[in-house]
């Protein structure tokens, strides 16, 4: 098993430090650093201060984004232990609900429940009404977008480590691996969906344990091993149904912002402008004017790889004499003003009557303590 694993780092290991490479110039130094280095006030911990460094933001929604959403979540840390305790607890509920989900649920915390086993009919009972109840909770959440009530499931599990020693050998070391992991990723300030899919690896080897466990149950009358069979045959139809979302342009309604199934499909809206700006003749500039009250996790400005390839480039509305510079850049562009706040989404030509253009560029962003040796700067 070593050699593979080994190779398989090293080829990760030789893909970041390449990557490293073309994007800062230095293979130590990562690009998502140095934007949070000058872009971000919330430390990584929420024991560290905050920072007080003289940032440049060229957007409100990126202003929003650093000193809204995010220092707003660093307060919320800092409202006492019960707040704190409340939020740590409900990240390991969004890794349930988000990379597990309830179908591997069933295996992962199927109780050892063996026909010697004292009231083995009643925790039977109690298992499926639980396991009834969680499931419930995921279709609440997805319509109501309320707290899910599935970690009645996950207590119930617990109840059943202490009740019948659940953890044996091959289960202890997926065990402490998620111990070990998931400690530094609950005492950060804040935490999104993307950074817990590698914890799955240790979590597929207790899912595959649960398996074993549930295929053994109830051997002569085979439900057990009809409950494993089934548990798969779902998980492989979810996996179709997920890729089939966003192919399709299904919005599921109700999902996290962070969930990025849909996240696409439910800006219709934009679709519709994208379409409208890609038949006009000629390369077009949407310049996005948001509103005062725009959610900033609902962005509308993204490009490709290669944004002046592109026919359709989108670009925020920055301050009047930087928006100048971008219209300057863009000269041989036709230019629209997009309002995606107002109802219906407004598309006008964008007013270029009275526009100058000074001089003076972009001011340099401000990078305090970026961690780049001076041979890479």
């Amino acid at each position: 098993m070593v050699v593979p694993i080994a190779g398989v780092a090293v080829l990760s290991l030789a893909g970041v430090v390449a990557y490293n490479s073309a994007t800062t110039g230095c293979p130590r130094v990562a690009a998502y650093s140095i934007w949070r280095d000058g872009q971000a006030i919330v430390p990584t911990f929420w024991w560290q201060p905050l920072r007080r460094a003289n940032l440049v933001y060229y957007s409100q929604q990126t202003w929003d984004f650093f000193h809204g959403f995010e220092k707003d979540l660093y307060d919320e840390l800092h409202r006492g232990w019960p707040h704190r305790i409340r939020i740590l607890v409900g990240r390991l509920v969004l890794f349930t609900r988000l990379d597990i989900g309830p179908f591997l649920l069933i295996p992962l915390l199927f109780p050892p429940l063996l026909w010697r086993m004292r009231n083995a009919r009643f925790w039977t009972g109690f298992y499926f009404l639980a396991l009834a109840v969680g499931i419930s909770g995921f279709y609440l959440y997805f319509r109501t977008n309320a707290a899910p009530e599935f970690l009645l499931l996950g207590c119930y599990a617990f109840a059943l480590t202490i009740r019948f020693g659940w953890i044996k050998t091959r289960a202890l070391l997926p065990l402490i691996i998620l111990l070990l992991g998931f400690i530094p990723r609950l005492i950060t300030s804040f935490s999104m969906p993307t950074y817990y899919p590698h914890y799955l690896a240790p979590i597929m080897i207790l899912v595959a344990e649960g398996l074993r466990r549930t295929y053994v149950w109830a051997r002569r009358r085979h439900f057990g091993a009809a409950l494993a069979r089934n548990v798969c045959l779902a998980c492989c139809a979810m996996a179709v149904m997920q890729a089939a979302i966003p192919v399709l342009g299904y919005h599921v309604y109700g999902e996290d912002p962070f969930y990025m199934t849909s996240y696409e499909n439910r800006l219709t809206d934009r679709v519709q402008v994208l379409r409208f700006l890609a038949s006009q003749p000629g390369e077009q500039l949407a310049i996005v004017r948001y509103g005062k009250k725009h959610d900033c996790l609902y962005e509308w400005v993204w490009n490709g790889a290669a944004p002046d390839a592109q026919k359709v480039v989108w670009a925020r509305e920055q301050k009047p004499e930087w928006t100048s510079q971008l219209l300057r850049y863009y000269a041989g562009r036709k230019a629209w003003l997009i309002e995606p706040d107002a109802k219906p989404v407004r598309v006008t030509p964008y007013p270029l009557a009275g526009v100058q253009y000074p001089p003076e560029v972009l001011p340099r962003a401000v990078y305090a303590g970026t961690p780049m040796p001076p041979a890479c700067r």
